[in-house]
């Protein structure tokens, strides 16, 4: 999970592999809906949307522009709410 998200926060295409229900949780808050669950889905199914990805991964660089985007905004709301409780 954390070299994923290094990746992703790094603008490298990724599809992340869910293992467990925070995955979906982080990467779906922020609007990446790449994730792939290996506790659900078939191998093929996972296989072919790598492989999907893999084929389209500059689109998944701009959605990972726009996710990381959207990410940071919502840490900016998090932190000025933190800074007037704190204040």
């Amino acid at each position: 999970m954390h070299a994923c998200i290094a990746a992703f926060s790094s603008g490298v295409p990724v599809v992340p592999m869910a293992y467990s229900r925070k995955f979906e949780g982080l990467f779906g808050t922020i609007g990446y809906e790449r994730t792939v669950d290996c506790t659900s889905e078939t191998a093929e199914a996972i296989e072919e949307n790598i492989q999907a990805a893999y084929a389209n991964r500059e689109r998944l660089a701009a959605e990972i522009e726009t996710a990381c985007r959207r990410g940071i905004e919502k840490l900016a709301v998090y932190e000025d709410r933190l800074r007037a409780l704190l204040g």
